[in-house]
């Protein structure tokens, strides 16, 4: 991506300021304030699922398999029991979480508990990774979901290369669908859990882009799933992790009332990075992947930069 990765020295994760969550921001919501509209959008019947809208943009596609918590947090299914997360905010044991079958609000529901295994992912494949832990966290409920509810596999490619530009279909708050493309993929060493997480991230454009879909993740998104559409169905890509201000790239660092501008970055931790860890955490249970290469992941690998950063202390984000 951009230079400036490569010398940052500051924290990561989506925090959020005041107690409130932010929705995804979008291009086509930005209205009279421009860029500085963040936090304050209107609704939006093209992006929204739960407005049911013929015109929502996500209607080709099977949501199914994206809940939510009781405490707030996204569950994205990649098997019957088994689910992806951020470690940095995730659901956890006795919780329950909440499928929606379609996209009408009103519609059927399933609802789930979250049960006591956990499993956070690791750096033992980043080259000089300063710490153990990562922020793709995998959860299980206590009983398997219905079948009518989305089981996504991960797209899996031959190198980080292949997945650059790829148009992504992000998922967040509040149930709002956004797109970008991927711009680059690299490590980012963070002190919260402490972690070291493969990225992925994505510029928001204020012209251009993906239009009125062009998407700037905030607060509200971590941990919601991001999906590439292989053979007209979802497969999962990423987790809502970072955005420039986490990545101190706002003037004055830190305000999210300036987190947004033309080239602002938003990031997610790279699940494709980490599916061998998972299949060896799952009993019973099978992580399905597609465009699967024959190399081991170690391989892909080769050649990833480090990024190095300093002393900040890492901040969960604020429900």
């Amino acid at each position: 991506m951009k230079s400036f990765y490569a010398i940052l020295t500051v924290l990561v994760v989506l925090a959020l300021v005041g107690g409130a969550k932010g929705d995804t921001f979008l291009q086509g919501l930005a209205g009279a304030n421009g860029l500085q509209n963040e936090g304050s959008q209107t609704s939006s019947p093209r992006n929204d699922r739960f407005l049911n809208s013929p015109s929502f943009i996500g209607q080709p596609y099977d949501w199914s398999g994206v809940g939510l918590s009781s405490g707030g947090s996204w569950a994205t299914m990649i098997s019957p029991t088994y689910f992806i997360s951020a470690t940095h905010d995730h659901p956890t044991p006795g919780q329950t979480v909440t499928f929606h079958l379609d996209n009408n609000p009103n519609g059927p529901t399933a609802t789930y508990t979250v049960s006591s295994f956990g499993y956070q992912t690791n750096s033992s494949q980043i080259p000089g990774a300063t710490y153990s832990g990562s922020d793709v966290w995998m959860g299980q409920l206590t009983a398997p979901v219905a079948t009518n509810i989305a089981k996504y596999p991960v797209e899996k490619l031959a190198s980080n290369s292949a997945y650059v530009g790829q148009t992504i279909w992000t998922y967040g708050y509040p149930n709002r669908v956004g797109k970008n493309n991927i711009d680059s993929i690299s490590a980012l060493n963070g002190v919260y859990t402490p972690e070291s997480t493969q990225v992925m991230y994505f510029d928001y454009n204020a012209t251009g882009g993906q239009g009125p879909d062009e998407c700037y993740l905030e607060g509200g998104d971590s941990g919601g799933p991001a999906f590439a559409v292989v053979n007209g169905s979802l497969a999962l890509l990423g987790t809502g992790f970072v955005n420039a201000v986490d990545l101190g790239l706002t003037t004055p660092p830190g305000q999210y009332n300036t987190g947004i501008y033309d080239g602002a970055p938003s990031g997610d931790a790279f699940v494709p990075f980490y599916t061998d860890q998972l299949q060896a955490n799952m009993v019973g249970e099978t992580l399905t992947t597609v465009g699967v290469v024959p190399e081991p992941i170690t391989m892909t690998l080769v050649g990833m930069g480090i990024v190095g950063l300093g002393g900040y202390v890492r901040k969960r984000m604020h429900k």
